[in-house]
């Protein structure tokens, strides 16, 4: 890893002078053990950071529009398992080419509305992109996140689950034998189609050209492709069938993709489905001029949550089809934005081989119509260096290395599904700080793309082993490839040793716990939960350590108490994850606000334990809201007269005080935790409750969540809280209701089913009731105990 560069303009690449250090690496062949990974330092309790990290950049203008500034919320959201950081920009993303340096995550996206997503701001972000050291390859695998409007852009930022990319459809000569089924339609012969099954049948059809447009369409709406592949003329605002033949075209009304057939009818493209789109070949599509561009449409109508496509016109397609190339060609290897880093890469080598500046070279601005003076400006600065076939190259590859955008989220995986190829890389450490990359083959393959691999974590390379007489790989910071390998036999392997370590190392303070530490731990519970206890650590495996320092930092009766009550009954998703830190703290909050609220010290210790302890109530992330949330509200509570008043005076206080409001769309996710719904202000009943729970909680007042998974009339679902006073339950509505026993709902809720689970009426608990709490955003997870309480409700 290079120092960062400390001047804001694009930093210079010397390879004579760092040539040898990580690029060009000669090599031997070297043993290689099984091909999996096995990477460690060689510090004992001490592990490397994973690179997965992110940053967020947003304009000034666009952080502050309600409901862009919830994407960016939500993106949040979803990225902070990755250490997320957002960086806010005037003019130009360029203005943060040091601070995110200092950062140098994995991941970057931009956050930019329709009429901010220029190809100005591509350009921009494309040169950031590999400007946080001084090699020349990208840094960060990026995307751009846009819409018609924030609604749009949201729909695909809420789409979190992997896609195994089996189906494919488009117009151009889809690799068949990379998909498990394809419906494709030819760009050159009129009328022709090929369509195969997951079986292996392959059907090829020749009919009218007038028949295209309605059978693209349907392979859209219809065949539902988890990847549409398109290329062919195309502009900003249209694109046409055919090279030597007319077959329609496709356009946008109102932001939705049409396709207008020969007949002049209109197929209008609604196709849901999550999938990813490959314009390869297409010229200006992937650029948004107005809210009526193609790009917007393509993700709006067509589902794409990530799609692929040129800002300018394609010069000779070098990013498009050899993004596709490192997408398609490796089945699971790569998703799509680590296609798009690899081909740079790729494509940034090229450059050097025709010339050590090129990689380097920058030349301004080139709108998408001023291809002559690109062409021009390159003509008087490389003036007689290059044969004229060598210079359309340069010219070419230049273009593309910065004309190509990825919309969508860089952290959402799409993979294409099927056998990988035989072959492998493994990081594996030598001690002494050297280490070996190897690619091995189990059987004997052929490389259409050179193997290559980010690595787990950023490394710092000092210094490299190898021979002048072995094949070229390419070694950075962050990843290698072997970039002139182009086979394997069974068995055979490269490998390249360096000597280095991890730039971001952290400290494992706590061990998986040996059994006499654990018992000796266990004897400091309350009896009764000692056997659950046991029985936790040992389900919690390696991280059984984390939870037995939290008990070797408690005291108190009652702290020894809470914690064994926590680990006693604390959730498989827990076990794992909790550090000692937070679990040790949250006990330790809870207990001194046990003993300082007056709604808190007389209550029965299982209310206490059950609906003030905890620190969740359903599948929110956990944090340590206790503390925080005490020091806004307790004062507030304090001067109250009753409970009851006490808990209409915070569920009037809450909202005003963090500005939040209701919206059923435009909150990231169902399960806000309190701080999410802090970030973005706004929340849906679910979150409404949890932040209310959590804050009487934090006062010390007993309160679960409350709800029906779905009305009795199908017309919804909806969560509110109880609250524990004077030896009995009451139900509160969040956001600002009156008060004990006043809701919108209760006259639905008297007709709720007992014996139908969907149509009952549930509250949450923390200690197992044999039933769960039926999640109508995630109806798989049937991991949170519940109470049925529907008779109470039907019976006011």
């Amino acid at each position: 890893m290079m120092k960062p560069p400390q001047a804001t303009s694009s930093p210079k690449w010397s390879p004579r002078s760092s040539w040898t250090r990580w690029v060009l690496v000669s090599i031997g062949l070297l043993a290689l053990a099984q091909p999996s990974l096995r990477a460690q330092s060689t510090d004992h309790g001490v592990e490397p950071d994973p690179h997965d990290d992110s940053v967020l950049i947003v304009s000034r203008t666009t952080a502050q529009l309600d409901g862009w500034k919830q994407v960016v919320s939500a993106l949040r959201t979803f990225h902070r398992d990755r250490g997320v950081r957002t960086f806010v920009f005037d003019d130009s993303p360029l203005e943060l080419q040091e601070a995110i340096a200092r950062e140098h995550p994995r991941y970057l996206t931009l956050i930019a509305s329709p009429e901010e997503c220029t190809r100005r701001m591509v350009l921009a972000v494309n040169r950031l992109a590999r400007s946080l050291d001084e090699d020349p390859w990208p840094d960060v695998e990026w995307g751009v996140v846009t819409g018609r409007d924030w609604s749009d852009a949201m729909r695909r930022v809420v789409t979190r689950d992997p896609l195994a990319i089996r189906r494919a459809a488009g117009v151009a000569s889809l690799p068949i034998d990379a998909f498990f089924e394809v419906w494709c339609w030819d760009e050159a012969v009129a009328g022709r189609s090929i369509r195969t099954s997951p079986e292996g049948e392959r059907v090829e059809t020749i009919t009218d050209a007038s028949d295209m447009m309605p059978g693209i369409v349907a392979s859209l709406n219809d065949y539902q492709p988890d990847l549409f592949f398109s290329s062919g003329r195309a502009t900003q605002g249209d694109w046409r069938i055919g090279y030597a033949f007319q077959a329609g075209a496709f356009t946008v009304r109102d932001g939705a993709l049409i396709g207008v057939g020969l007949d002049h009818q209109d197929h209008p493209v609604n196709s849901s489905n999550p999938k990813v789109w490959l314009a390869a070949g297409n010229c200006l599509v992937g650029d948004v001029q107005d809210r009526d561009s193609m790009a917007l449409a393509i993700m709006a109508s067509a589902g794409a949550t990530q799609f692929l496509g040129y800002t300018g016109r394609t010069w000779h397609g070098r990013a498009g089809w050899g993004t596709s190339g490192w997408f398609l060609d490796e089945p699971q290897r790569h998703t799509l934005p680590e296609a798009v880093f690899f081909n740079q890469v790729q494509l940034i080598d090229e450059l050097a081989q025709l010339g050590s500046d090129l990689p380097d070279l920058e030349l301004g601005y080139f709108g998408p119509r001023e291809d002559p003076r690109f062409h021009d400006e390159l003509e008087t600065r490389l003036a007689g260096r290059y044969d004229e076939a060598a210079f359309e190259q340069v010219v070419g590859h230049l273009w593309d290395r910065d004309a190509l955008v990825l919309h969508g989220d860089p952290t959402w995986e799409a993979r294409l599904d099927g056998r990988p190829s035989p072959w492998s890389i493994r990081l594996e450490s030598l001690g002494e700080n050297r280490w070996k990359a190897s690619v091995q083959a189990t059987e004997a393959v052929s490389f259409s793309v050179p193997p290559a691999w980010r690595f787990p974590w950023r490394m710092r390379i000092d210094s490299i082993e190898g021979s002048e007489s072995a094949p070229r790989v390419l070694l950075a910071d962050d990843f290698v490839c072997f970039t002139d390998l182009k086979q394997l036999d069974a068995g055979e392997s490269r490998s390249v040793v360096f000597t280095g370590e991890p730039v971001r190392l952290r400290r494992r303070v706590h061990s998986a716990a040996d059994p006499e530490r654990i018992e000796s731990q266990l004897a400091r519970l309350p009896a009764r939960y000692r056997a659950a206890v046991r029985r936790q650590l040992k389900r919690a495996g390696e991280h059984a350590g984390e939870l037995v320092c939290a008990i070797e930092r408690l005291n108190s009766p009652l702290e020894l108490t809470s914690i064994g009550y926590l680990l006693a009954w604390m959730p498989e998703r827990d076990l794992t994850t909790v550090d000692c830190g937070f679990l040790s703290e949250e006990v330790r909050a809870a207990a001194r606000i046990r003993e300082e609220s007056r709604f808190c010290r007389a209550l029965p210790m299982e209310v206490y334990l059950n609906e003030v302890l905890p620190y969740a109530f359903v599948g929110e992330r956990r944090e340590a809201w206790r503390v925080p949330l005490n020091r806004r509200f307790a004062s507030l509570v304090h001067s109250a007269p009753t409970q009851a008043a006490a808990v209409r005076a915070l569920n009037q206080e809450l909202w005003r005080s963090y500005g939040i409001v209701y919206h059923p769309t435009k909150r990231p996710k169902t399960d806000q935790s309190p701080s999410e719904t802090i970030d973005c202000g706004v929340a849906s009943c679910t979150g409404l409750s949890i932040i209310l729970a959590s804050s009487l909680r934090s006062v010390g007042i007993p309160a679960r969540l409350a709800g029906v998974p779905m009305w009795h009339d199908d017309s919804g679902n909806h969560t509110w809280v109880e609250v524990w006073d004077d030896g009995r339950w009451h139900y509160v509505e969040a956001f600002g209701g009156p008060g004990y026993g006043e809701a919108w709902w209760v006259d639905r809720a008297t007709r709720a089913q007992a014996n139908e689970p969907l149509y009952a009426v549930w509250a949450t608990s923390w200690k197992p009731t044999g039933d769960h709490f039926p999640l109508e955003w995630d109806p798989e997870d049937q991991t949170i105990p519940a109470v049925n309480v529907t008779e109470r409700y039907r019976s006011p």
